[in-house]
């Protein structure tokens, strides 16, 4: 549901996947987090991440679903990437 619904609103101004991602992290999260339970985590944190950045312009919540991610899988260049740049933003909004 969370990706047909990402689909559909692919310029996130709707926000129409963040419940379904939201009770995929719900339903996942735990101490015990299989490979495969990872890369659904990864997908539902970046997609969150993406949507507080371009949509609501919350850099600080999406560095905190960007820096789950980086929990999850360490070698994240991508995650990497997208917090240096949200560090920027923030940064000049403190300017």
């Amino acid at each position: 549901q969370a990706r047909s619904n990402a689909a559909i609103d692919t310029s996130l101004t709707e926000g129409r996947a963040v419940p379904y991602y939201e009770k995929l992290i719900e339903v996942i999260s735990d101490d015990s987090v299989t490979a495969g339970d990872k890369k659904w985590l990864i997908e539902a944190y970046t997609y969150l991440a993406a949507y507080e950045t371009n949509t609501e312009q919350d850099y600080a919540e999406a560095k905190q679903y960007l820096d789950k991610i980086i929990e999850l899988d360490p070698e994240n260049d991508k995650a990497k990437e997208y917090i240096r740049m949200l560090d920027g933003n923030m940064k000049k909004e403190d300017n």
